[in-house]
C-alpha cells in the first residue's frame, strides 16, 4: 500500500499490521498532487501538513479541501506522525530544484 497523499510506500514489515506508516514521506508532487491553484507539482510534505491549518484535495475527499490535521477521518489506516523542522523540507526543496525540468517533462507541467 502507498500514502494516497505522497505515495510514499508503507513501511510495515508484517503482512498483517492495521496501521500503515513511512518513515520518509515525499514531496506530494512526487505522487502527480498539484498545487490547487497554479497547476505546479506540490513540494509540500506529509509530515509537515500534517503539523499545520493546511487542507488537501483528493478523490478520496471528492475534491473537497480536508484539513491535514484531520487526514484520518479520510485515511484511518495510515499513521503519519508530524514533523514540523525544516530539515526534511529543504532537502526535498533542492532536490526539485535541482531536477525541475525532468519533474515537469515527467509529470507534464
Amino acid at each position: 500500500d502507498a500514502l494516497p497523499i505522497c505515495k510514499a510506500p508503507c513501511e510495515a514489515q508484517s503482512e498483517e499490521h492495521s496501521e500503515h506508516f513511512a518513515l520518509i514521506h515525499r514531496p506530494q508532487g512526487l505522487g502527480g498532487v498539484k498545487v490547487h491553484l497554479t497547476g505546479k507539482l506540490s513540494h509540500s510534505l506529509c509530515t509537515s501538513d500534517v503539523a499545520s491549518r493546511d487542507t488537501f484535495r483528493n478523490s478520496d475527499t471528492a475534491g473537497a479541501p480536508h484539513p491535514y490535521r484531520d487526514y484520518r477521518t479520510v485515511h484511518p489506516d495510515w499513521a503519519i506522525r508530524p514533523d514540523p523542522s525544516i530539515t526534511a523540507s529543504d532537502y526535498w526543496k533542492l532536490i526539485f530544484n535541482e531536477f525541475n525540468d525532468r519533474f515537469a517533462e515527467e509529470y507534464k507541467v
